[in-house]
């Protein structure tokens, strides 16, 4: 059996102040990497050992991963994997949250955004990356640092009846997604709640 967690970043100033930040590489800010390191020590307090670390090239995602594999006083590196990365937003990146939820719900809206990368595309991309784990990896356990809208796109693919893009997956969220029997499945959402 596979066993991966599927963590989103810690919080930037941008999720602070309701902002989308796409594939903008914006840091974590002092609340996110507080939280990092707590989520690192949720993982040490309830024994769970992580053999592999993978993660999106943006640095949100990568400090994450470091903060969780230096409170488990692990000292490897970090796996970067393209495909974990955020979704493109296009001309929506940098403007309010609330408009960019109005305008992604509107499906017609999103049909006349230039480069704006579908839930298909990004949903694809990433279950493509997690099939590569399962091919590579019996019997372990990994921790991949992604992006709220990433994950969610995957859980979308793996249960469209349960998750949407309107799911609420907040910063430091865990997903244990297992791999056993040759499918994929949602082993608990919002793992350390």
């Amino acid at each position: 059996m596979l066993t991966i967690f599927l963590v989103r970043h810690g919080e930037t100033s941008y999720n602070k102040n309701d902002v989308c930040q796409g594939q903008s590489n914006i840091p974590l800010n002092e609340t996110g990497k507080n939280s990092a390191i707590l989520l690192g020590k949720n993982f040490k307090n309830n024994n769970i050992a992580i053999d592999y670390f993978y993660s999106s090239p943006l640095s949100r995602a990568i400090d994450t991963a470091r903060y969780i594999e230096n409170e488990l006083n692990v000292n490897q590196e970090i796996i970067v994997d393209n495909r974990f990365i955020e979704r493109d937003f296009a001309s929506l990146e940098g403007i309010d949250v609330k408009l960019v939820k109005q305008i992604t719900i509107n499906k017609e809206k999103l049909r006349q955004l230039d480069g704006y990368e579908s839930d298909e595309s990004v949903g694809k991309r990433f279950n493509e990356a997690i099939i590569d784990l399962t091919k590579r990896y019996q019997n372990k356990t990994i921790l991949v640092a992604s992006h709220s809208h990433a994950i969610k796109c995957f859980l979308m693919r793996l249960e469209p009846t349960k998750y949407t893009i309107l799911t609420v997956l907040k910063n430091t969220n865990v997903t244990k997604i297992v791999f056993d029997d040759q499918k994929i499945f949602i082993d608990k959402f919002n793992y350390f709640s």
